[in-house]
């Protein structure tokens, strides 16, 4: 994707799908933000092997006091019976009510790598209701100036058996941390 401001709400709509910026074109060039600032700016559906690299989320806000899916980057399979294989890498996701907003998948990986997460309004990263195979790798990330109940990183229902790694990641200045 070339470099400028998308203003849209994106679905993924297959598996096997990268969507990447311009090769050499720094994320904060290649903006998505939603329309109207309701919703999510890119939410995966339930399309498995995916991956998201170079650009800004950023305005994935909510109606009301409802927060579901109001985010950067909504991951749901819709089902905890299903797999995702979901890569985020390199993006600056800013001013969501979540950042990444991740719910519903039994097993496959999740890595969230080289970003930038700040200043969202209920959780930087937000987790829940995953399976007994799921893997989360959050690495190298600065997670930074989260406001709400939930702050840098919350896990709302993880079950005995999934995975979740942590390596070299910044969490700086949340109202809450991991």
């Amino acid at each position: 994707v070339a470099a400028g401001k998308y203003t849209e709400n994106i679905v993924v709509p297959k598996e096997n799908l990268a969507l990447k910026g311009a090769s050499g074109t720094l994320p904060e060039n290649v903006v998505i933000e939603a329309p109207n600032s309701t919703g999510y700016v890119v939410s995966t559906g339930e399309a498995d092997y995916f991956t998201i690299e170079g650009f800004t989320l950023q305005g994935g806000l909510n109606q009301g006091s409802n927060s579901f899916g109001a985010s950067g980057l909504f991951a749901n399979s819709g089902s905890t019976s299903k797999r995702l294989d979901i890569t985020a890498r390199n993006l600056i996701v800013k001013n969501n009510a979540h950042g990444i907003q991740i719910v519903s998948f039994n097993s496959g990986s999740i890595t969230v790598e080289k970003n930038l997460i700040t200043n969202n309004g209920f959780a930087g990263i937000q987790v829940s209701h995953n399976g007994s195979s799921a893997v989360l790798n959050v690495k190298n990330n600065t997670i930074a100036n989260n406001t709400g109940v939930y702050g840098g990183y919350y896990d709302g229902g993880a079950i005995v058996g999934d995975t979740r790694v942590f390596r070299n990641n910044i969490f700086a200045n949340n109202s809450a941390g991991i």
